[in-house]
C-alpha cells in the first residue's frame, strides 16, 4: 500500500510540474480489448491460484500426515 501512495504522489508532483501529460482516449474498440484482456487474465489467475493451492497444500498435508501419523 505504501509503495501504491508513494508513486501516485510522485505522478501527481510530475503532473503539477508539467512534467507529464495524461491523455485519455476514448476507443471502443480498445475498450473491449482491454476489457477481453482484463477477463481472460483474472481467469488464469484464478485457475492457477486454484491449482496451486490444492497441489501445494495436498502435498504438505499428505506429507504432514505421513510424518505424524507414518500412514
Amino acid at each position: 500500500m505504501k509503495a501504491a501512495v508513494v508513486k501516485g504522489t510522485i505522478v501527481l508532483i510530475k503532473v503539477r510540474m508539467g512534467w507529464l501529460i495524461i491523455e485519455i482516449l476514448q476507443f471502443k474498440l480498445l475498450e473491449y480489448i482491454f476489457t477481453a484482456g482484463l477477463v481472460y487474465i483474472f481467469s488464469l489467475m484464478t485457475a492457477v491460484i486454484v491449482w496451486e493451492e490444492t497441489y501445494f497444500r495436498g502435498y504438505m498435508i499428505a506429507n504432514l500426515n505421513e510424518g505424524l501419523f507414518g500412514n
